[in-house]
């Protein structure tokens, strides 16, 4: 079988840093070769794969401000298509863009569905339900309005996460800063709790990052001699039992290696980034600055 995996351009694949969903493509991709599966991966021409390379786009367009984002993804999508009848099955990673191009061509498409920013976007999966596959990442990501061809949570390389069964007393927050993950409902409760917190992630929303988080990050409290701390989006954020996020809407579950949810053992280096974004477009800050 020839496959044509089809990547999003917001970052390398596999990413260098933060790239939730580039890291999940780059470990299907992977995992695929391995099985002796013919994988063209079109991706950023940086990226680096044993799969066969492939497309146009030089570089991410979260890492280079000279690439146009809505360009390179229009060049990148038709440069996919315009190869379809090359391949078996058209795998796409890289959200609704691509169902424009689906009923142009005949090889059959999937597209895993790594989540919903908005209802505003179902106008570009609804209509097309009837010639793309849809894949879920979880049940309860599930959109009642959608047909699934079927479930398939995230895989992850096990050998990277060993398992730490002494821990430490610290808490983590591994997830985007921004208003949906709770970033300053996680300092208060840790608070409450009188331990550590160490904030792991990239900084989505800056002015909630300022006024919410920040501020939070430089209290002190009589059974707490140390602040929460930020690490931007360093994967060794230190020891630490796993902590569930306070997130502020209705969240699915999304194992290592996806769209993420935001706390886990700080033991499980994740340099790659996990958490993922609600709009895809939008660039990130990843600036690293501590708190307190």
């Amino acid at each position: 079988m020839k496959i044509a995996m089809i990547a999003p351009i917001a970052w390398r694949t596999p990413p260098r840093a933060y790239g939730p969903w580039e890291l999940v493509t780059s470990l299907l991709t992977e995992a695929l070769v391995a099985r002796g599966v013919d994988v063209t991966l079109f991706a950023t021409q940086d990226s680096i794969t044993n799969a066969t390379l492939a497309g146009p786009v030089p570089a991410a367009y979260s890492e280079d401000p000279s690439v146009d984002a809505k360009v390179w993804e229009m060049r990148h999508l038709a440069t996919v298509f315009e190869r379809a009848g090359e391949f078996d099955l058209i795998h796409n990673q890289a959200d609704f863009p691509a169902h424009a191009f689906s009923r142009l061509v005949d090889t059959p498409m999937v597209t895993t569905i790594h989540g919903f920013s908005s209802e505003r976007i179902m106008p570009m999966y609804e209509p097309y339900q009837d010639r793309v596959h849809y894949v879920a990442i979880s049940d309860a990501d599930r959109h009642p309005r959608l047909r699934y061809a079927a479930t398939i949570h995230h895989g992850i390389p096990i050998e990277q996460f060993p398992f730490d069964s002494e821990g430490h007393d610290n808490l983590l927050f591994f997830g985007r800063i921004h208003p949906d993950k709770g970033a300053a409902e996680a300092i208060t409760a840790a608070q409450a709790s009188g331990r550590r917190l160490i904030m792991a992630g990239i900084v989505q929303d800056q002015g909630y990052w300022e006024r919410e988080v920040a501020p939070l990050c430089r209290w002190r409290s009589h059974r707490l001699s140390r602040p929460c701390r930020w690490c931007g989006t360093d994967g060794d954020a230190g020891s630490g039992p796993r902590l569930a996020p306070p997130h502020q809407f209705r969240r699915t579950f999304r194992p290592v290696g996806g769209r993420g949810d935001g706390m886990r053992h700080p033991r499980h280096r994740d340099p790659a980034g996990i958490d993922g974004g609600a709009d895809r477009r939008r660039r990130h800050r990843l600036s690293g600055r501590q708190c307190g």
